[in-house]
């Protein structure tokens, strides 16, 4: 029973704090939605030439990454044809996501030395 008891406050912080970082994604998903909106509007689609609504065979990718620290606003939006978008988010992951990874690895464990 004793244990039990010490497991409540954990509990209620660990809700608490997966309670918070759904409501930022959410927030964060709806800014990006909001800027993609507003760079449609302003670039209207190569393909059609519509402010609203899909563009077939492209969509708004990032000049810079988000995931190598590129700006979620409208400076930083391109139109991309969908081939060229997963060539991009191929060198992405391979240049920004593992670099990322490693380097928070090193920063957790500043004893590793496999450079």
């Amino acid at each position: 029973m004793l244990k039990i008891k010490k497991l409540i406050p954990m509990v209620k912080i660990m809700t608490w704090v997966i309670s918070f970082a759904l409501i930022q994604s959410v927030d964060a998903s709806e800014h990006s939605q909001k800027a993609k909106d507003e760079f449609k509007y302003l670039h209207p689609c190569p393909a059609d030439g519509s402010d609203q609504g899909p563009c077939s065979g492209y969509i708004i990718g990032y000049i810079i990454p988000l995931t190598c620290g590129g700006a979620d606003n409208l400076n930083n939006m391109q139109w991309q044809s969908i081939a060229e978008s997963k060539a991009k988010d191929w060198w992405e992951y391979q240049n920004c996501q593992i670099k990322r990874q490693r380097s928070h690895h090193h920063f957790d464990n500043p004893t590793r030395s496999d450079s």
